[in-house]
C-alpha cells in the first residue's frame, strides 16, 4: 500500500511538474493557435511600423500593461503579443496616425505541445485551469461564456477557441489576467476574481528517503493606510502591502476593495479621496508556493455635509390654513450633527423638519437649511413658500410631465398666483393656442389641446465651406437640436464657459455624455445660436435643474457614457421653446447599419482655433464594430459605443465636442445615433470617432424623462469604479 500510495504521489508531483513545464513552453519564433503564448522579438507591424512599449502611454494610452497583463509577456520591451483581444500577434505602433496593427509573425507547423489541463488549483496566471469552480470570491455565481445577458461582453467562445469557455460558466483566465475570473449573474456587479487554490508542490515520502521543503507561502502579510488615523475627503492616503519571512521571496502582489482587485502591486496612492473610496481593503501576497490574504482594512472616509436638499411636502401650492412641511437632508461622515433653518436669512429653528401648521399670507418666503458636523458645514439653495388664498386650486397631482415619445405629447406645467400652463412638448404645435388654465371658485376650468408635428424636422440649410477641422460653418437653424452645455463654480459669479455639446430631445431634456458632468460646476445650457462669441437673438439661455449619470456609466473605459440634464423652467411655464432656431431630434427606433452616412456639429477644438466660437458640422460614416476593434481593441470598444469616421481622413470631434449629437437622417427626420464620447491622439480623422450608443439606452432614457424609478449614480460614484 506504502508503495501504491507513493507512486500515486510521484504521478501527481509529476503531471504538476509537466504542467509547469508546459505553462513555460513558449513561443520564439512563430506562433500557435492565436499566438498567446507567443515570445518572440518581432516588434515591428505587417506595414513595417514600429510598436510601441507596453509600459508607456505614448503616443497611444491603453490598458494592457505588464501589471494589468503579468501572464502575456509585456515587461520591458515592444514585442508583438495577443494579450487576448486579436487572432494572432498584433502591437500599438509609435505612429500617431495609427493605433493598432498586427504582426508578420509564421504560424507554427508541426504537432502542438500536448495540453496538460489543471483541475483543481492553478500554477503561473491560471490560463491552463480547467476546474468547475463556478463562484466568485464574493459568493457570486458566474455567468455563462456562450451569453450576453446580464453583461454584454467578448471573451466568447468563438472570440477564444482555446481557452476552455465551451458551454459552460467556469471560472477561466482567457485574457492574460493575473488569476481565474469569471463575469457574474448579478447585474450590478460585471466580473469577480475567483477563489481557488494555487497548485503546491508535492512533498513525497519513501522508507529510505524524505523529498521534503521548508518553502512555504508568504508570511505576516499586511495592509497598512498611511497617514493612520481618519481619512478626509479631499486628502491622500497611500495603501502599501507588506509580507515578511516568505521563503522563496514574495514576487507579487493585488490590492482589493470589497473583493475587487484595484491594483497588481504593492502600493496604491489614492489622491483627492472622495466618499466613494470608503470600503473594505485587503491584499494578497504571492510566491511560488502559494497567495496569502491580509486582514481586512476598512477605510471611512469622513467628509462636511453635501450641499444638502429640501423636499416641500405637499407639492404644488400652499393654501391658508394648511400644514407644510419642510425636510433638509445631506450626505455627511460623520452623519449631519445639526440642522438649521433659516427664513428670508433670519434664524428661526433647528431640527432635519420645519412643519409650518395653519400657514398664512406672513409664512411666505425664502426658506433654506444649513447642515452641519465636524469638519464643516454647508447650505441649501432657496426655496420660496407662497401661501394662496382658500380658494386656491391645487395643481393636478401630476403637475410636469414631459414625454419624448414620437407621437403627439402635451406638457402640464404649474405655474404660481393659481394657474395651470398647458403646451405642447418642443417639436410639437399646438392647434388651438397655449390656454392658461385659471382656478375659477376652487375648480380648474375644462381643456381641450391638440398637438401636431413631429421631432427631427427642419428646414436644410447650406452651410459655408470653411476650413474648421476640414468641417463646415454652420448656419443658424441647421442644427436647432445642437446644445451649448456651458458651466462655471459653483457659488461665484464667474461668466459660463463652454465646456461640452449636447442635443435637445424635449422642452425640459437635454442629452449629453455623463464625463461632461462635474459636481462642482453650476451648468446652463444655450440653444437655437451658433457663435458663442456673442449674444444671439435666437439664443435662449437655460439652467440645468439636475443631472441623471447612468448608472453603468465607467470613466476609465467610456462604457455607458450618457447622462440627462432636466432643465429649469423659464418666465414660469416652459424650459426651450420651440422657434425656427430650436428643435427636439428624435430617439432612434433602430440601429442604422454599417456605412450610414450621419453629421456631427458641435463647437470642439479646430485646426485653426484652440476653442472656435462658431458652430461647425462634418460628414462622417458610421463603421463596424470590428474595424473599430481592429484599430483600438476588442478590450477598449464594447456594445455601449459605436464608431463613425470620415473616408477621407479629414473630419472628426476633439475636445469640447463631448456630449454633442452624431445624426442620422431616415425619411428625412432626423435622429440622435450616437453622443461624442472619445477618440485616440490627437482628434485626427484618420482614427475613428467612438460614440455612445443611444439605441441601447432609449428606456433608461424614456423612464428617467418620464418620471418613473431612473437608475442613476452620482459624480463621485464614478471617480473610482474598475
Amino acid at each position: 500500500m506504502r508503495v501504491v500510495t507513493a507512486l500515486a504521489l510521484l504521478v501527481t508531483s509529476w503531471l504538476l511538474t509537466l504542467n509547469s513545464l508546459k505553462a513555460e513552453v513558449l513561443d520564439q519564433t512563430c506562433y500557435t493557435g492565436r499566438g498567446i503564448n507567443y515570445r518572440g522579438t518581432v516588434s515591428k507591424t505587417t506595414s513595417g511600423r514600429t510598436c510601441q512599449s507596453w509600459s508607456v502611454q505614448t503616443p497611444h494610452s491603453h490598458y494592457d500593461t505588464p501589471e494589468g497583463r503579468p501572464c502575456s509577456g509585456l515587461e520591458n520591451n515592444n514585442y508583438c503579443r495577443n494579450t487576448g483581444g486579436g487572432i494572432k500577434p498584433w502591437c500599438r505602433t509609435t505612429d500617431p496616425q495609427k493605433h493598432v496593427e498586427y504582426c508578420e509573425i509564421p504560424r507554427c507547423v508541426g504537432q502542438p505541445e500536448p495540453f496538460v489541463p489543471e483541475l483543481s488549483c492553478f500554477t503561473l496566471c491560471g490560463q491552463n485551469y480547467r476546474g468547475t469552480v463556478a463562484m466568485t470570491t464574493s459568493g457570486r455565481t458566474c455567468q455563462s461564456w456562450s451569453v450576453q445577458t446580464p453583461h454584454s461582453h467578448d471573451e466568447t467562445p468563438e472570440n477564444y477557441p482555446h481557452a476552455g469557455l465551451e458551454n459552460n460558466n467556469y471560472c477561466r483566465n482567457p485574457d492574460g489576467a493575473i488569476k481565474p475570473w469569471c463575469l457574474t449573474t448579478d447585474p450590478h456587479k460585471v466580473s469577480e476574481f475567483c477563489e481557488i487554490p494555487r497548485c503546491v508542490p508535492v512533498t513525497t515520502t519513501t522508507p529510505t528517503t524524505t523529498l521534503s521543503t521548508t518553502q512555504d507561502g508568504p508570511k505576516n502579510v499586511l495592509l497598512a493606510v498611511d497617514p493612520p488615523g481618519d481619512v478626509v475627503k479631499g486628502s491622500s492616503i497611500t495603501l502599501t502591502c507588506s509580507a515578511s519571512g516568505s521563503h522563496p521571496p514574495v514576487q507579487s502582489y493585488i490590492l482589493f476593495k470589497d473583493n475587487t482587485a484595484v491594483a497588481q502591486k504593492n502600493t496604491m496612492s489614492i489622491s483627492n479621496v472622495q466618499p466613494s473610496h470608503s470600503g473594505t481593503y485587503h491584499c494578497e501576497a504571492f510566491n511560488d508556493i502559494a497567495g496569502v490574504y491580509s486582514p481586512l482594512v476598512t477605510v471611512y472616509v469622513h467628509y462636511p455635509p453635501e450641499i444638502p436638499s429640501v423636499l416641500v411636502s405637499p407639492l404644488g401650492g400652499v393654501v391658508e390654513g394648511s400644514t407644510v412641511t419642510l425636510t433638509c437632508n445631506s450626505e455627511a461622515n460623520p452623519p449631519v450633527s445639526r440642522y438649521t433653518w433659516y427664513k428670508d436669512h433670519r434664524y428661526i429653528s433647528t431640527g432635519p423638519q420645519l412643519v409650518k401648521n395653519n400657514v398664512s399670507p406672513t409664512d411666505s418666503g425664502q426658506y433654506f437649511c444649513l447642515a452641519k458636523n465636524t469638519h464643516g458645514s454647508q447650505r441649501s439653495s432657496l426655496h420660496s413658500l407662497d401661501v394662496q388664498p382658500p380658494n386656491y386650486c391645487v395643481p393636478p397631482e401630476v403637475y410636469r410631465m414631459n414625454s419624448i415619445m414620437i407621437s403627439p405629447q402635451t406638457i402640464i406645467m404649474y405655474r404660481p398666483k393659481a394657474k395651470v400652463f398647458y403646451d405642447c412638448m418642443v417639436g410639437y404645435t399646438s392647434t388651438g393656442g397655449r390656454p392658461d388654465v385659471t382656478c375659477m371658485g376652487g375648480q380648474w376650468t375644462p381643456l381641450t389641446l391638440t398637438c401636431e408635428g413631429q421631432c427631427g424636422r427642419h428646414t436644410d440649410q447650406n452651410g459655408i465651406t470653411f476650413a474648421v477641422l476640414e468641417g463646415t460653418l454652420s448656419r443658424p437653424g441647421e442644427h436647432p437640436w445642437q446644445v451649448s452645455l456651458q458651466r462655471r463654480l459653483k457659488e461665484t459669479l464667474d461668466p459660463f464657459g463652454h465646456h461640452c455639446g449636447g442635443v435637445l430631445i424635449a422642452s425640459c431634456w437635454v442629452l449629453t455624455a455623463a464625463h461632461c458632468i462635474n459636481s462642482s460646476m453650476d451648468m446652463q445650457v444655450v440653444v437655437g445660436g451658433v457663435d458663442n462669441g456673442r449674444h444671439e437673438e435666437s439664443d435662449q439661455v437655460i439652467a440645468v435643474e439636475r443631472d441623471f449619470i447612468h448608472v453603468d456609466f465607467r470613466k476609465s473605459t467610456g462604457s455607458n457614457d450618457i447622462a440627462l440634464l432636466q432643465l429649469s423652467f423659464t418666465n414660469g411655464a416652459f424650459c426651450a421653446k420651440e422657434t425656427s432656431y430650436v428643435k427636439t431630434a428624435c430617439l432612434p427606433k433602430k440601429i442604422f447599419p454599417d456605412g450610414k452616412p450621419c453629421v456631427i456639429s458641435g463647437w470642439g477644438k479646430t485646426k485653426d482655433a484652440n476653442r472656435p466660437h462658431r458652430m461647425s458640422h462634418g460628414d462622417v460614416t458610421l463603421m463596424s464594430k470590428q474595424r473599430c476593434t481592429d484599430v483600438y481593441g476588442a478590450l477598449r470598444v464594447d456594445n455601449t459605443m459605436i464608431c463613425a469616421e470620415d473616408t477621407m481622413g479629414k473630419v472628426n470631434f476633439c475636445n469640447g465636442d463631448s456630449g454633442g449629437p452624431l445624426i442620422c437622417k431616415d425619411n428625412d427626420v432626423h435622429y440622435i445615433a450616437g453622443l461624442v464620447s472619445w477618440v485616440n491622439g490627437s482628434c485626427s480623422g484618420q482614427v475613428p470617432g467612438v460614440y455612445a450608443n443611444v439605441h441601447r439606452d432609449v428606456e433608461w432614457i424614456a423612464g428617467c424623462v418620464a418620471g418613473s424609478p431612473c437608475r442613476t449614480q452620482s459624480v463621485s460614484d464614478y471617480d473610482y469604479q474598475n
